[in-house]
């Protein structure tokens, strides 16, 4: 599991807007096909470097793939796509469930995906992954992919950092489809008790493959608390950033899904 602290350190950029294309006069059935404005599924990505991430919103249909990647390398300098940065996908399904995936070009950065999609199509095996182009030129390995589930219900563990301890609990409801950047919209609360004691009205949280945003407004506010969560929604890794004005500030911890909480 890559370090949340490490993922707040690098999230950067802003929001791209994906552009629908139209024709320039002439018969409006001349336009060439929009892409769709959400996107249905949550994907993460495995590579070959514990430098690298990669996750995705997607829908898939019987022959064809459309979506959002966002991408995060710890080793690239700028000027490169941050996270926040949008991915735009598009992709084909053979017959043989073979999948292959392009995305557009992204301050001259190219991603190329392909694998083998499982018979329900939640996961993708034997594949491999290719940046060309701008600060990712050349780099390539192997890939596989799952589709995570959502992120619902109660969450509780413990956070700590330099001389305190923190009881936390967080409610959550993972919105679907996503929003047209490509990100799961997260509503609900974050509770802390013992040295930090409050509860927190999400706002601005996200989710999208393994990488959560657990922002709020609320009270003294969470400024940076993100975490890394497995495909199967029952854990995540939460960092608070040493710098924000968070009263959990510099805190590190892990949540767990509690008993009995259905998706």
């Amino acid at each position: 599991m890559h370090s949340a602290k490490t993922a707040t350190l690098l999230l950067g950029g802003t929001l791209a807007a994906i552009l629908v294309l139209t024709s320039c006069g002439g018969s409006s059935s001349s336009a060439p096909p929009t892409r769709p404005a959400t996107f249905a599924e949550s994907w993460h990505f495995d590579v070959s470097s514990s430098s690298l991430t990669i996750d995705a919103a997607l829908t898939l249909s019987s022959n064809s793939i459309t979506g959002i990647a966002h991408f995060q390398s710890y080793t690239v300098s700028d000027p490169c796509p941050g996270f926040f940065d949008d991915l735009p996908l598009s992709g084909t399904i053979d017959g043989q469930d073979h999948v292959s995936i392009k995305s557009s070009a992204v301050m001259g950065v190219v991603l190329s995906l392909n694998g083998v999609l499982a018979s329900d199509h939640a996961s993708l095996s034997n594949g491999s992954y290719q940046f060309t182009g701008g600060c990712m030129d050349g780099t390539t390995g192997p890939l596989t992919g799952v589709k995570v589930e959502p992120l619902t219900g109660l969450y509780a563990g413990t956070m700590h950092w330099p001389g305190n301890t923190a009881t936390v609990s967080a409610q959550l409801t993972q919105a679907s489809p996503s929003d047209r950047h490509g990100f799961f919209g997260l509503s609900g609360t974050v509770t802390l008790e013992n040295s930090c004691a409050e509860t927190f009205t999400l706002n601005g949280a996200s989710v999208v493959g393994s990488v959560v945003h657990l922002y709020s407004n609320t009270g003294t506010g969470l400024e940076a608390l993100t975490g890394v969560m497995d495909p199967q929604a029952q854990q995540i890794e939460l960092d608070d950033y040493i710098y924000s004005d968070d009263c959990i500030a510099d805190a590190h911890g892990i949540v767990t899904r509690q008993s009995g909480i259905e998706h």
